[in-house]
């Protein structure tokens, strides 16, 4: 599974995704708007908005927290991105991370939802 804060990037998608670390616990949220997201083949991809000048200096990062409760266990998704552009334009961006480390076993499927938003989607494998 991927622990680490660092980008890896052994599939075809952008990043993989960080299963939760205590080094990743203070990522960065920096006011940003998800715009879509959606499944294909185990790469998630995000459309997102920010502020900033062209957007060729943020860092994104997607983090998964398993959460089990009394229903079925679920991810709890944070999309971080460190943006450190002092501009104000609005900049659009897609991003896609790898989630096949978020399968659990003898699940066909699993609900990611976005921490502090109504979004989630439903992961089919």
């Amino acid at each position: 599974m991927a622990v680490s804060c660092e980008k890896d990037t052994p599939t075809n998608c952008d990043q993989d995704v960080i299963i939760y670390s205590i080094e990743c616990q203070n990522a960065s949220n920096d006011n940003i708007s998800i715009v879509d997201v959606k499944i294909k083949g185990n790469c998630l991809k995000i459309k997102f908005g920010a502020s900033g000048c062209d957007g060729s200096t943020w860092n994104e990062k997607l983090i998964a927290t398993l959460v089990r409760g009394a229903g079925n266990p679920y991810w709890s998704l944070m999309f971080s991105l460190e943006n450190n552009e002092d501009c104000s334009a609005r900049i659009a961006k897609e991003m896609s991370f790898n989630i096949e480390d978020l399968k659990l076993p003898e699940k066909n499927n699993v609900r990611l939802h976005f921490e502090g938003t109504e979004q989630s989607i439903l992961y089919k494998y």
